[in-house]
C-alpha cells in the first residue's frame, strides 16, 4: 500500500497544530499562574506598605508589583489574541513592549538610578513604539486584504 504526499503533509499538520496548541495551554497555564502569583504579591506588599516605617521602599516595592501585574496581563492578551486569529498580531506584540519599556523606566526612575539621558532614551523608546502603534491601527490590513487605491466614478469637470 502506497502513502500519498497528501496524507503525509496533513498528518504532519496535525501533529504540527497539536504540538503548538499543547506548548501554548502550557504557557498560559504557566502566566495564568505568574498572574495569580503576582496578585498575591501586590496585596502583600499593600499590606506591608501600611506597617513599613520607610514608606519610600514599600511603595517602591508595592509600584513594582503592579507593574508586574500589568505586563503579565498584556502576555496572557498576546497568546489569547494568538488562539483567537492563530497568529500573533503585531499591534498587540507592541503594546506589550510598550508596557514592559514603560515598566523600566519607572524602576528606574523610583530606584533613583536613572539620569537624564537615561530617562530621555527611555522616553524616545517610548514615544517611537507609541508611534509605531498609531501606525500599525492606521494602517491596519485585514487578514489577505492588498491595498488599492479606489477608481473614481465619474471625472471632475472644469467650468469656468
Amino acid at each position: 500500500m502506497r502513502i500519498n504526499d497528501r496524507s503525509i503533509r496533513k498528518f504532519v499538520m496535525k501533529v504540527y497544530r497539536l504540538t503548538i496548541h499543547g506548548i501554548f495551554y502550557f504557557i498560559i497555564l504557566v502566566l495564568l499562574i505568574a498572574l495569580v502569583v503576582g496578585v498575591i504579591r501586590t496585596v502583600m506588599n499593600l499590606v506591608l506598605l501600611a506597617s513599613e516605617p520607610n514608606l519610600m521602599i514599600g511603595f517602591k516595592e508595592f509600584i513594582s508589583a503592579i507593574l508586574y501585574v500589568i505586563v503579565i496581563i498584556e502576555l496572557v492578551k498576546v497568546f489569547v489574541e494568538y488562539f483567537e486569529y492563530e497568529r500573533v498580531r503585531l499591534g498587540i506584540l507592541t503594546e506589550v513592549i510598550i508596557a514592559f519599556t514603560l515598566r523600566e523606566m519607572i524602576l528606574k526612575v523610583f530606584e533613583q538610578n536613572a539620569g537624564g539621558m537615561d530617562i530621555f532614551f527611555w522616553s524616545l523608546a517610548i514615544v517611537t513604539l507609541i508611534g509605531g502603534r498609531v501606525m500599525i491601527l492606521y494602517f491596519k490590513l485585514d487578514r489577505g486584504e492588498i491595498p488599492r487605491r479606489k477608481k473614481i466614478k465619474k471625472p471632475l469637470k472644469l467650468t469656468r
